[in-house]
């Protein structure tokens, strides 16, 4: 394909994989980012074997493994303190595991890797307006492009301007999170879960390198419903942190640490689109197929799409046909985790009194070895064949 003017709008891990894929290509690619700049914000993320892939092919990975914490295994256990789940990746592959990473760890090497690529990043530009390839941007500047790709997140408007069929419904659940630093925490290569039915949720995975001290930090999440909410936040602070180290004795060290002013809100969505492209414009990552973050696939899925979008624009010599084989190359992958994910959601975040059939069906499925092969190509976003960089995305779907 010749060179085209691609605008990518969303400096997230989709915009930046993908215009990082596109400039090697010698296309000249734009991205736009309403944020002033990048700052060292956001929760941990779980890298997979999947996502790990597409990061070693931008020359990113090295970087990410040094940034980050090897995780080897996913426990959770419940209020009883029985064990009922117990994911071990080498149990996929002898020398397969995750990453846990801070977000902000991650943006940081993707934009390297996409201005290295040739790729321009304007930070500050709000696209309030699509119209077609044209952009209003900042609400005074218009500029044509030969292709736009929308990548900015669940919260995404632009996507509405797209002739799609397409579905967006909040959750009824939400997650409190935070980034606690220690030297002292044990469990360095594990992400832990405990559960009381499936209205109460927590988790710690440690995630590698804080980015401004550079000292150990683990990622802290509590489910919680969005309707309680405003309740939260107006209720004393250490009452909370009360009710946690009830919930979960030994993490005490960890909750201790937590400020109210570093403890943030995350809601989240389900988006469903009959399909990604209109012509020459196209939604990839959370604009495109946001869900639950229960299976820990959205930053994965999102690597995979930029991935699988480099490969069908180079083999293409139309860009509204690369658009269309890339929804068709996603559909089976990204319908599969969307099912799943819906799926799956009640079970950890409801009212619903299922949390003993969770228990058991995870207890149950992490012993029965079929189950547990397709419980691991679940997790790691696929087949893991000799390494983490040795990887098929087979589905079971």
């Amino acid at each position: 394909m010749h060179a085209q003017r691609i605008a990518i709008i969303g400096a997230g891990t989709a915009g930046l994989a993908t215009a990082s894929y596109l400039a090697k290509q010698q296309h000249d690619v734009t991205v736009f980012d309403q944020i002033p700049r990048q700052g060292p914000v956001g929760a941990g993320l779980l890298l997979q074997p999947s996502g790990q892939r597409v990061l070693a092919d931008l020359g990113a990975l090295d970087a990410i493994q040094q940034q980050g914490s090897r995780i080897d295994a996913l426990h959770g256990v419940n209020h009883w303190r029985i064990p009922v789940l117990h994911l071990r990746y080498r149990d996929a592959a002898a020398d397969a595991f995750g990453i846990g990473i801070h977000r902000a760890h991650l943006a940081r090497e993707l934009a390297a890797a996409a201005v290295a690529a040739g790729a321009t990043i304007r930070y500050g530009a709000t696209v309030s307006t699509l119209s077609d390839c044209t952009l209003e941007i900042n609400e005074h500047q218009r500029q044509s492009f030969d292709a736009v790709i929308i990548a900015n997140g669940t919260r995404s408007l632009l996507s509405n301007a797209l002739r799609i069929p397409q579905r967006k419904a909040p959750y009824p659940w939400g997650a409190l999170w935070a980034i606690v630093e220690s030297e002292e925490w044990p469990e360095r290569q594990r992400l832990l879960q405990r559960y009381r039915g499936a209205r109460h949720m927590m988790g710690v995975l440690p995630t590698g390198l804080h980015p401004v001290t550079g000292r150990p930090c683990y990622s802290l999440f509590w489910s919680l419903p969005s309707s309680d909410y405003m309740r939260w936040r107006s209720e004393p602070f250490h009452r909370w942190q009360d009710q946690l180290q009830d919930f979960w004795p030994e993490a005490k060290p960890l909750i201790e640490r937590m400020q109210a002013d570093q403890v943030y809100w995350a809601s989240y969505a389900d988006i469903v689109m009959k399909r990604w492209h209109d012509q020459n414009r196209l939604c990839i990552g959370d604009a495109a197929h946001a869900m639950s973050p229960q299976l820990g696939q959205g930053v994965n899925l999102a690597l995979q799409d930029a991935q699988v979008l480099s490969s069908v624009m180079q083999r293409s010599d139309n860009i509204g046909q690369a658009f269309a084989e890339y929804s068709r190359q996603r559909r089976r992958t990204l319908n599969f985790y969307q099912t799943a994910s819906r799926w799956m959601t009640p079970l950890y975040q409801s009212t619903w009194p299922v949390g003993w059939l969770r228990d058991l069906s995870s207890l149950v499925s992490c012993h029965l070895p079929m189950v547990k092969t397709i419980n691991l190509r679940v997790l790691c976003g696929g087949k893991v064949t000799e390494k983490a960089g040795a990887f098929s995305p087979e589905m079971v779907s």
